[in-house]
């Protein structure tokens, strides 16, 4: 089985890579590795026009912006011009056979998302559909910011707060992704096994070894768990393509 995926939110379709974390016990988790590696597999998506990790750094560095963050990361993401950011964190790693990742990303936007759930069309098709009239009426914008209002209330911090009858300074809520996701991939288990041997047999790899490889070779193990991360999370929030079955004969029927 095949999937492909697309944007789901027609109207962010800059992204921005920022390093990832490490929150792992493992010491050669390099978080940059992993962003690169997340920012390629992302730039293959249709729908998605990644800005390069090494922008993303140097803003950093000039900005003094800790992504980490998260007002800070969404403002990272207007210095540099992009729509929404990715902050992502390596929670578990293991480099050696069987190979073991998890992975932790939340998404930040500048605005709100609009999204548009369906198959794969022309970008600008799916933009205007985002902005359709029907999208805009004053009903479907009360709902949704409703929601939004709803799901983005938090108690305010009065630690500092003054004596009674002084007026009470309330700190802004800190911006909520409007994508995450969460999973730790373990090359023991039988279906991420499964899943890395279909897409060996769908990519047309020729190098020896087979999808066992695969397991022991780091770099595309890491490009795999990011892949499947970013598939996954997309099919949670409605950008789901296609699936596409594939009938293979064995070697023997040849």
């Amino acid at each position: 089985m095949q999937t492909s995926v697309v944007n789901p939110a027609p109207n962010l379709p800059v992204v921005a890579v920022a390093p990832f974390l490490n929150l792992s016990a493992e010491r050669a988790a390099d978080g940059r590795r992993f962003a690169l590696a997340y920012a390629t597999e992302l730039q293959q998506v249709p729908g998605f026009e990644v800005v390069p990790v090494g922008v993303v750094e140097v803003a950093m560095k000039t900005s003094g912006l800790d992504p980490s963050d998260p007002a800070e990361a969404v403002a990272l993401a207007q210095l540099i011009g992009a729509d929404s950011i990715v902050v992502g964190a390596v929670t578990d790693y293991s480099p050696y056979y069987p190979p073991r990742v998890g992975l932790k990303t939340a998404w930040y936007a500048r605005e709100s998302a609009i999204f548009s759930p369906g198959p794969t069309v022309e970008p600008g098709a799916r933009r205007a559909l985002g902005e359709a009239v029907e999208c805009e009426t004053p009903a479907w914008k009360r709902g949704v910011r409703g929601a939004a209002d709803l799901f983005r209330a938090q108690s305010p911090d009065l630690a500092d707060a003054p004596l009674a009858g002084a007026p009470v300074s309330v700190r802004p809520p800190a911006p909520l992704p409007y994508m995450s996701y969460v999973r730790l991939y373990d090359g023991a288990d039988e279906d991420v096994a499964a899943a890395l041997r279909d897409r060996r047999a769908l990519s047309g790899d020729l190098r020896s070894g087979g999808w066992e490889a695969q397991l022991n070779r780091s770099e595309d193990f890491i490009r795999f768990c990011c892949r499947r991360s970013i598939q996954e999370m997309l099919e949670l929030h409605g950008g789901l393509a296609e699936r596409e079955y594939i009938l293979r004969c064995p070697e023997c029927c040849k």
